[in-house]
């Protein structure tokens, strides 16, 4: 398994890295890095990536209701965006949620 060098991805978000050429070679890395990982083989700092991208990035300021991967933007998938399936999912959340709180109340 690839070491993990999101950490440096993250040092230049957060203005830590020096110079244009650390920063290319961290992005780079975290890069490559990103597309050779299955889902089992994320570390914790690479499943934080992208949220921590959305978080400081300066130029998604004030921006919000998009869908980000693996640190950048992209279309959600037309099963996401399907009207139908949104309500289903909050009908099954709700239920769940109702379940879980009778389960809780009776302790």
């Amino acid at each position: 398994m690839a070491t993990c060098d999101v950490d440096e991805v993250i040092a230049w978000l957060a203005g830590e890295t020096d110079s244009g050429a650390q920063r290319d070679a961290a992005v780079s890395s975290a890069v490559y890095q990103l597309s050779h990982h299955t889902p089992l083989q994320t570390c914790p700092q690479q499943g934080a990536a992208t949220t921590v991208y959305c978080a400081v990035a300066p130029e998604l300021e004030g921006l919000g209701g998009m869908y980000f991967n693996n640190c950048f933007r992209c279309q959600p998938s037309n099963q996401a965006q399907d009207p139908s399936n949104a309500a289903s999912l909050w009908e099954l959340s709700e239920r769940l949620v109702a379940e879980r709180s009778v389960g809780i109340q009776s302790l």
